[in-house]
C-alpha cells in the first residue's frame, strides 16, 4: 500500500505554499504531519505530480506549456521551502503508475469542484482507491458530487467529522454509501501551554474567521439550503457584538469580507488602472488582521476559548490548538466531539450554540475556576495523548492497509481508528 499525495505543492495544507510565501499570505498547514513525518521518511508516502495545477495566478494557467513549466518550478521550490529532498520519495506522474493497492489522497476543493484540473477524470478512472477530503465542500457542492459519483466504487470520503450523518451531505450525495472516514485535526507542535492557568484572564477568547458568501451560482446550494450566507452564524454574532461582549468574550474573530477586498477589473478601463488593480488583488487583497498576532501567546492569556463550529457539523481547527495551549474549550456537544471520545464537562465545556446560553456558561465558569482548570487540563491531556502527529500518521496508514485488504468485498469502507468506543 502507498499513500499518494496529489500535487501537494498546490494546496496550502501540507506545508509552506510558494505563492502564499511570495504574496505574503499564510499557509494553513493543517495536514503538516503527512509532510513532516511521512514524505522522505516513510516509503509508503509518495507524490503524484501531474503538472496540471499550480497555485499562481490564473493568467499562468491558460497555456499548457506555461502551466506545466510553472507547476514543475513551483514543486521544486516547494520542496526546498519545506526542507524536502525530491529524491527522497517516489514521484509518480502518469495514471498507469497507480496500482489497485494505492490510495490516492485528493482534496475535493481543488480537484473535483468546477475549478479542478481537466485531468481529474483520468485520476478517478485509475485503478487506485481514492481518499477524498471534503474540506470546504459546501462551496460548489453539486459539482463535487457530480464529478465524484462515477468513482463511487473506489472512493472513500474523509473529513474531521462523519458528515454522512448530516442532512446537507445526504441531500447532495444520495449515491454515497457508508460513513465518512474520520480524520481529526492535529495541532502543530508550536501550540503548547506556556502560562499557569491561575495567571490567565478569567474570560473567554473567541477565534476564527467568518465570511458572508457572495450571491453566486457556486454558493447558492449552501445559501438556499441553510437560509444563511455564512458557515459560522455564532462567529458572526460575536463579531458584531464584540464591543458589548468585551470582558466576557474577547473577540479575535476576523471578518473575511472586510479584510480581503478584491477590486473588480473592467476590461474597458485604462491599461495602467487594470494592472494596478491586478497587483492589488494579487498582493494586497489578503487576510492580515487574524495573522498579525501570535495565536499561541493569545491562547495562553485566557482560561477559556471558543472557535465556533460550522453549520454543517464540522469543528474548526482552533479547538485542538487552544486545548493544546491549556485553554478550556467551549463547544456544542455532538458527534463531531463524541466520536473522538471528548465528553462535555470532562474534556470541554458544553453550550447549546446560542449566544445567550454561551454567556451563561462563561459567567458560571468564571465563578468556578477550579472546575474550569480541571476541564482545561483534561482537554490538554487528551490532545497531547490522542491527537499527536506521529500517532495520527501511523493510525491512518494502518487503516488504509486494512482498506486495501478489504477492497474485494465492495465499496471501500473502513472503521476509523480515531473513533472512540461508545461511552457507557
Amino acid at each position: 500500500m502507498r499513500l499518494v499525495l496529489h500535487n501537494p505543492h498546490v494546496d496550502t495544507n501540507y506545508g509552506q505554499n510558494v505563492w502564499c510565501r511570495l504574496s505574503g499570505r499564510v499557509s494553513h498547514n493543517k495536514y503538516w504531519y503527512l509532510r513532516e513525518h511521512g514524505l522522505g521518511k516513510d516509503p509508503r508516502i509518495v507524490v503524484y505530480l501531474d503538472l496540471e495545477q499550480h497555485s499562481f495566478p490564473e493568467q499562468l494557467q491558460r497555456s499548457k506549456t506555461v502551466r506545466r513549466t510553472v507547476s514543475l518550478c513551483e514543486f521544486l521550490a516547494w520542496c526546498r521551502l519545506n526542507h524536502l529532498d525530491p529524491r527522497s520519495f517516489d514521484l509518480l506522474h502518469r495514471p498507469e503508475q497507480l496500482a489497485p493497492t494505492d490510495v490516492l489522497f485528493l482534496f475535493s476543493r481543488s480537484t473535483l469542484d468546477e475549478n479542478g484540473p481537466s485531468s481529474f477524470r483520468t485520476l478517478l478512472a485509475s485503478s487506485a482507491l481514492k481518499l477524498v477530503h471534503l474540506t470546504h465542500y459546501m462551496l460548489g457542492t453539486p459539482a463535487i458530487s457530480r464529478n465524484a459519483e462515477p468513482a463511487a466504487a473506489s472512493l472513500l470520503f474523509t473529513a474531521e467529522a462523519d458528515l454522512s450523518r448530516g442532512a446537507y451531505f445526504r441531500h447532495h450525495f444520495p449515491w454515497y454509501q457508508g460513513s465518512v472516514y474520520l480524520l481529526p485535526f492535529i495541532p502543530q507542535q508550536r501550540f503548547q501551554a506556556k502560562r499557569p492557568f491561575a495567571e490567565r484572564k478569567a474570560c473567554c477568547l473567541a477565534t476564527g474567521t467568518y465570511e458572508l458568501l457572495a450571491d453566486t451560482e457556486r454558493n447558492h446550494p449552501f445559501i438556499d439550503y441553510f437560509g444563511q450566507r455564512t458557515f459560522h452564524p455564532l462567529r458572526k454574532a460575536i463579531y458584531e457584538d464584540r464591543d458589548k461582549l468585551r470582558g466576557l468574550i474577547d473577540s479575535s474573530i476576523s471578518f473575511y469580507n472586510q479584510e480581503v477586498r478584491y477590486q473588480e477589473i473592467d476590461r474597458k478601463e485604462p491599461y495602467l488602472r487594470r494592472r494596478l488593480k491586478l497587483l492589488h488583488n494579487l498582493f494586497g487583497a489578503k487576510q492580515k488582521g487574524y495573522f498579525s498576532f501570535d495565536l499561541v501567546e493569545r491562547y495562553n492569556q485566557y482560561q477559556m476559548f471558543l472557535a465556533p463550529e460550522e453549520l454543517n457539523h464540522l469543528p474548526g481547527i482552533g479547538f485542538v490548538e487552544g486545548m493544546a495551549c491549556g485553554c478550556a474549550y467551549l463547544g456544542v456537544p455532538g458527534p463531531m466531539y463524541a466520536d473522538l471520545g471528548l465528553q462535555p464537562g470532562k474534556h470541554y465545556l458544553g453550550h447549546d450554540g446560542s449566544l445567550d446560553h454561551l454567556l451563561e456558561v462563561i459567567a458560571w465558569h468564571r465563578e468556578h475556576p477550579e472546575v474550569t482548570e480541571r476541564v482545561a487540563a483534561a482537554g490538554r491531556a487528551f490532545v497531547s495523548e490522542r491527537l499527536d502527529g506521529r500517532r495520527t500518521l501511523a493510525l491512518l496508514l494502518e487503516d488504509l492497509e486494512g482498506l486495501v485488504r478489504a477492497r474485494a468485498a465492495g465499496p471501500p469502507r473502513v472503521r476509523s481508528s480515531f473513533l472512540a468506543d461508545p461511552v457507557r
